[in-house]
Protein backbone atom coordinates (compact mmCIF):
# COMPACT_ATOMS: atom_id res chain seq x y z
CA UNK A 1 0.00 0.00 0.00
CA UNK A 2 2.76 2.42 1.00
CA UNK A 3 4.73 1.44 -2.10
CA UNK A 4 1.76 2.29 -4.34
CA UNK A 5 1.29 5.66 -2.63
CA UNK A 6 4.99 6.50 -3.09
CA UNK A 7 4.80 5.42 -6.72
CA UNK A 8 1.77 7.65 -7.27
CA UNK A 9 3.55 10.62 -5.67
CA UNK A 10 6.69 10.07 -7.75
CA UNK A 11 4.65 9.82 -10.98
CA UNK A 12 2.66 12.96 -10.09
CA UNK A 13 5.82 14.89 -9.24
CA UNK A 14 7.40 13.76 -12.52
CA UNK A 15 4.43 15.05 -14.54
CA UNK A 16 4.44 18.38 -12.65
CA UNK A 17 8.20 18.81 -13.19
CA UNK A 18 8.00 18.03 -16.93
CA UNK A 19 5.02 20.37 -17.29
CA UNK A 20 6.86 23.37 -15.80
CA UNK A 21 10.08 22.55 -17.65
CA UNK A 22 8.18 22.71 -20.95
CA UNK A 23 5.95 25.64 -20.05
CA UNK A 24 8.69 28.09 -18.95
CA UNK A 25 11.55 26.78 -21.08
CA UNK A 26 12.20 30.03 -22.99
CA UNK A 27 10.92 32.56 -20.43
CA UNK A 28 13.47 34.92 -18.86
CA UNK A 29 11.26 35.80 -15.89
CA UNK A 30 9.88 32.27 -15.63
CA UNK A 31 7.81 31.64 -12.51
CA UNK A 32 7.25 35.38 -11.97
CA UNK A 33 4.41 35.19 -14.48
CA UNK A 34 2.57 32.71 -12.26
CA UNK A 35 2.25 35.39 -9.59
CA UNK A 36 1.74 38.37 -11.90
CA UNK A 37 -2.14 38.43 -11.82
CA UNK A 38 -2.12 38.30 -8.01
CA UNK A 39 0.47 41.08 -7.94
CA UNK A 40 -1.75 43.31 -10.12
CA UNK A 41 -4.84 42.68 -7.96
CA UNK A 42 -2.80 43.36 -4.81
CA UNK A 43 -1.59 46.71 -6.19
CA UNK A 44 -5.11 47.61 -7.34
CA UNK A 45 -6.63 46.75 -3.95
CA UNK A 46 -3.98 48.77 -2.14
CA UNK A 47 -4.53 51.85 -4.33
CA UNK A 48 -8.31 51.53 -3.91
CA UNK A 49 -7.97 51.30 -0.13
CA UNK A 50 -5.98 54.56 -0.12
CA UNK A 51 -7.92 56.55 -2.70
CA UNK A 52 -11.55 55.58 -2.03
CA UNK A 53 -13.79 56.09 1.00
CA UNK A 54 -14.74 52.43 1.23
CA UNK A 55 -16.22 52.66 4.73
CA UNK A 56 -19.08 54.76 3.35
CA UNK A 57 -19.79 51.90 0.91
CA UNK A 58 -20.16 49.38 3.72
CA UNK A 59 -16.66 47.84 3.87
CA UNK A 60 -15.81 47.06 7.49
CA UNK A 61 -12.31 45.71 6.85
CA UNK A 62 -9.27 46.89 4.95
CA UNK A 63 -9.94 46.45 1.24
CA UNK A 64 -6.65 44.60 0.64
CA UNK A 65 -7.63 41.98 3.20
CA UNK A 66 -11.23 41.91 1.95
CA UNK A 67 -10.18 41.23 -1.67
CA UNK A 68 -7.05 39.11 -1.43
CA UNK A 69 -8.45 36.42 0.88
CA UNK A 70 -11.16 35.22 -1.54
CA UNK A 71 -9.18 36.08 -4.69
CA UNK A 72 -6.39 33.61 -3.88
CA UNK A 73 -8.92 30.85 -3.20
CA UNK A 74 -10.71 31.70 -6.45
CA UNK A 75 -7.38 31.44 -8.27
CA UNK A 76 -6.91 28.09 -6.59
CA UNK A 77 -9.85 26.83 -8.65
CA UNK A 78 -9.38 28.67 -11.95
CA UNK A 79 -5.58 28.47 -12.21
CA UNK A 80 -5.63 24.81 -11.22
CA UNK A 81 -8.06 24.22 -14.06
CA UNK A 82 -5.77 26.09 -16.48
CA UNK A 83 -2.57 24.36 -15.32
CA UNK A 84 -4.21 20.95 -15.23
CA UNK A 85 -5.51 21.24 -18.79
CA UNK A 86 -1.95 21.73 -20.02
CA UNK A 87 -0.68 18.88 -17.85
CA UNK A 88 -3.40 16.54 -19.12
CA UNK A 89 -2.44 17.37 -22.70
CA UNK A 90 1.20 16.65 -21.86
CA UNK A 91 0.31 13.35 -20.20
CA UNK A 92 -1.47 12.15 -23.33
CA UNK A 93 1.59 13.02 -25.42
CA UNK A 94 3.76 11.03 -22.99
CA UNK A 95 1.32 8.11 -23.28
CA UNK A 96 3.06 7.30 -26.57
CA UNK A 97 6.07 6.02 -24.64
CA UNK A 98 4.95 5.37 -21.05
CA UNK A 99 1.77 4.26 -19.29
CA UNK A 100 0.17 6.93 -17.13
CA UNK A 101 -2.86 6.22 -14.96
CA UNK A 102 -5.66 8.61 -14.10
CA UNK A 103 -4.56 8.93 -10.46
CA UNK A 104 -1.02 9.81 -11.62
CA UNK A 105 -2.43 12.66 -13.70
CA UNK A 106 -4.63 13.89 -10.85
CA UNK A 107 -1.69 13.89 -8.43
CA UNK A 108 0.40 15.74 -11.02
CA UNK A 109 -2.35 18.36 -11.36
CA UNK A 110 -2.37 18.92 -7.60
CA UNK A 111 1.44 19.17 -7.32
CA UNK A 112 1.73 21.51 -10.32
CA UNK A 113 -1.04 23.76 -8.95
CA UNK A 114 0.50 23.95 -5.46
CA UNK A 115 3.81 25.01 -6.99
CA UNK A 116 2.06 27.46 -9.33
CA UNK A 117 0.16 29.10 -6.46
CA UNK A 118 2.86 28.89 -3.77
CA UNK A 119 3.64 32.61 -3.98
CA UNK A 120 -0.05 33.44 -3.62
CA UNK A 121 -0.42 31.63 -0.33
CA UNK A 122 2.84 33.18 0.91
CA UNK A 123 1.52 36.67 0.14
CA UNK A 124 -1.75 35.88 1.92
CA UNK A 125 -0.01 34.94 5.14
CA UNK A 126 2.11 38.10 4.96
CA UNK A 127 -1.09 40.12 4.57
CA UNK A 128 -2.61 38.27 7.53
CA UNK A 129 0.38 39.19 9.67
CA UNK A 130 0.19 42.86 8.62
CA UNK A 131 -3.56 43.08 9.34
CA UNK A 132 -3.51 40.75 12.32
CA UNK A 133 -5.53 43.21 14.44
CA UNK A 134 -8.48 42.95 12.01
CA UNK A 135 -8.56 39.15 12.04
CA UNK A 136 -10.86 37.18 14.32
CA UNK A 137 -10.89 33.82 12.56
CA UNK A 138 -8.76 30.78 11.86
CA UNK A 139 -5.65 30.61 9.69
CA UNK A 140 -5.59 26.81 9.44
CA UNK A 141 -9.13 26.51 8.08
CA UNK A 142 -8.33 29.16 5.47
CA UNK A 143 -5.37 27.03 4.41
CA UNK A 144 -7.75 24.08 4.15
CA UNK A 145 -10.04 26.11 1.86
CA UNK A 146 -7.02 26.97 -0.28
CA UNK A 147 -6.15 23.29 -0.80
CA UNK A 148 -9.84 22.50 -1.18
CA UNK A 149 -10.01 24.95 -4.10
CA UNK A 150 -7.07 23.15 -5.76
CA UNK A 151 -8.87 19.86 -5.19
CA UNK A 152 -12.02 21.24 -6.88
CA UNK A 153 -10.02 22.63 -9.80
CA UNK A 154 -8.27 19.28 -10.32
CA UNK A 155 -11.60 17.43 -10.33
CA UNK A 156 -13.00 19.85 -12.90
CA UNK A 157 -9.91 19.40 -15.05
CA UNK A 158 -10.03 15.61 -15.03
CA UNK A 159 -13.68 15.75 -16.03
CA UNK A 160 -13.44 18.46 -18.71
CA UNK A 161 -9.76 18.24 -19.73
CA UNK A 162 -10.14 15.54 -22.40
CA UNK A 163 -13.14 17.43 -23.81
CA UNK A 164 -10.98 20.57 -24.18
CA UNK A 165 -8.34 18.45 -25.93
CA UNK A 166 -10.77 16.89 -28.35
CA UNK A 167 -12.70 20.07 -29.17
CA UNK A 168 -10.34 23.06 -29.16
CA UNK A 169 -13.19 25.57 -29.02
CA UNK A 170 -13.81 24.64 -25.39
CA UNK A 171 -10.38 25.98 -24.45
CA UNK A 172 -11.40 29.50 -25.52
CA UNK A 173 -14.87 29.09 -24.03
CA UNK A 174 -13.32 28.14 -20.68
CA UNK A 175 -11.24 31.36 -20.71
CA UNK A 176 -14.34 33.50 -21.28
CA UNK A 177 -16.16 31.59 -18.56
CA UNK A 178 -13.39 32.42 -16.09
CA UNK A 179 -13.93 36.15 -16.68
CA UNK A 180 -17.71 35.81 -16.40
CA UNK A 181 -17.48 33.74 -13.21
CA UNK A 182 -15.01 36.23 -11.72
CA UNK A 183 -17.49 39.06 -12.35
CA UNK A 184 -20.32 36.98 -10.86
CA UNK A 185 -18.43 36.10 -7.69
CA UNK A 186 -18.41 38.58 -4.75
CA UNK A 187 -14.65 39.03 -4.51
CA UNK A 188 -14.29 42.76 -5.16
CA UNK A 189 -17.70 43.82 -3.87
CA UNK A 190 -20.06 43.13 -0.97
CA UNK A 191 -22.67 40.44 -1.58
CA UNK A 192 -25.85 42.34 -2.60
CA UNK A 193 -29.16 41.49 -0.95
CA UNK A 194 -31.35 41.79 -4.07
CA UNK A 195 -31.21 42.44 -7.80
CA UNK A 196 -29.79 40.51 -10.74
CA UNK A 197 -26.28 40.39 -9.26
CA UNK A 198 -27.67 38.85 -6.08
CA UNK A 199 -29.41 36.14 -8.11
CA UNK A 200 -26.21 35.39 -10.04
CA UNK A 201 -24.21 35.21 -6.81
CA UNK A 202 -26.69 32.85 -5.17
CA UNK A 203 -26.64 30.42 -8.11
CA UNK A 204 -22.88 30.65 -8.57
CA UNK A 205 -21.31 27.63 -6.78
CA UNK A 206 -17.99 29.46 -6.40
CA UNK A 207 -19.68 32.10 -4.23
CA UNK A 208 -19.91 29.81 -1.23
CA UNK A 209 -16.28 28.75 -0.98
CA UNK A 210 -15.15 32.32 -1.71
CA UNK A 211 -17.34 33.80 1.03
CA UNK A 212 -16.39 31.00 3.43
CA UNK A 213 -12.66 31.64 2.87
CA UNK A 214 -13.15 35.33 3.70
CA UNK A 215 -15.53 34.80 6.63
CA UNK A 216 -13.39 32.16 8.35
CA UNK A 217 -10.54 34.66 8.66
CA UNK A 218 -12.46 37.88 9.33
CA UNK A 219 -15.41 36.56 11.34
CA UNK A 220 -14.87 32.96 12.39
CA UNK A 221 -16.99 29.82 12.12
CA UNK A 222 -20.13 31.10 10.44
CA UNK A 223 -22.92 28.89 9.09
CA UNK A 224 -21.57 29.30 5.56
CA UNK A 225 -18.12 28.16 6.68
CA UNK A 226 -19.53 25.04 8.34
CA UNK A 227 -21.62 24.10 5.30
CA UNK A 228 -18.60 24.58 3.02
CA UNK A 229 -16.54 22.30 5.25
CA UNK A 230 -19.24 19.63 5.03
CA UNK A 231 -19.30 19.98 1.25
CA UNK A 232 -15.82 18.48 1.18
CA UNK A 233 -17.35 15.07 1.94
CA UNK A 234 -19.53 15.36 -1.17
CA UNK A 235 -16.54 16.45 -3.26
CA UNK A 236 -14.64 13.29 -2.23
CA UNK A 237 -17.50 11.17 -3.60
CA UNK A 238 -17.47 13.22 -6.81
CA UNK A 239 -13.70 12.70 -7.00
CA UNK A 240 -14.01 8.90 -7.13
CA UNK A 241 -16.73 9.11 -9.80
CA UNK A 242 -14.64 11.51 -11.92
CA UNK A 243 -11.50 9.36 -11.61
CA UNK A 244 -13.42 6.30 -12.85
CA UNK A 245 -14.79 8.29 -15.78
CA UNK A 246 -11.36 9.78 -16.48
CA UNK A 247 -9.80 6.31 -16.62
CA UNK A 248 -12.47 5.36 -19.16
CA UNK A 249 -11.62 8.44 -21.25
CA UNK A 250 -7.93 7.49 -21.20
CA UNK A 251 -8.68 3.96 -22.45
CA UNK A 252 -10.94 5.26 -25.22
CA UNK A 253 -8.50 7.91 -26.41
CA UNK A 254 -5.54 5.52 -26.33
CA UNK A 255 -7.44 3.03 -28.47
CA UNK A 256 -7.41 5.43 -31.42
CA UNK A 257 -5.09 4.82 -34.37
CA UNK A 258 -2.12 6.73 -32.90
CA UNK A 259 -1.78 6.04 -29.19
CA UNK A 260 -1.75 9.21 -27.12
CA UNK A 261 -1.85 11.62 -30.09
CA UNK A 262 -5.07 13.56 -29.71
CA UNK A 263 -5.74 16.61 -31.85
CA UNK A 264 -8.32 18.97 -33.19
CA UNK A 265 -9.54 16.52 -35.85
CA UNK A 266 -11.01 14.18 -33.21
CA UNK A 267 -14.61 14.83 -32.24
CA UNK A 268 -16.78 13.20 -29.58
CA UNK A 269 -18.59 11.14 -32.22
CA UNK A 270 -15.31 9.49 -33.22
CA UNK A 271 -14.21 8.91 -29.64
CA UNK A 272 -17.48 7.45 -28.43
CA UNK A 273 -17.72 5.14 -31.44
CA UNK A 274 -14.19 3.79 -31.02
CA UNK A 275 -13.71 0.44 -29.33
CA UNK A 276 -11.72 0.48 -26.12
CA UNK A 277 -9.48 -2.33 -27.46
CA UNK A 278 -7.44 -2.29 -30.62
CA UNK A 279 -8.47 -4.93 -33.11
Amino acid sequence: MIKKIKSNFYAGFFLAKVHFARRYKRFHLGVFWTFFPTFLVLIGAYISSKQLDLESLGFKYNYVLFVMLPFVVFRGITETFEVSQKLIQLSFILQKSITIKSHHIFTGCVFASIFYLSMDILVIFIIMIIFNSDINGYYIIYLFFFFYSIFIGSIMSCFLGPLCMLIYDFRFISKFLRVIILAGTPIFYILPKDGIVSIINNYNPFTYIVLASRDVVLTGMTTGVIYTLYSFLLSVLVFFIVIIFFEFQIRVINSTAVRGAVGQTYAWQLVLNTSKKND
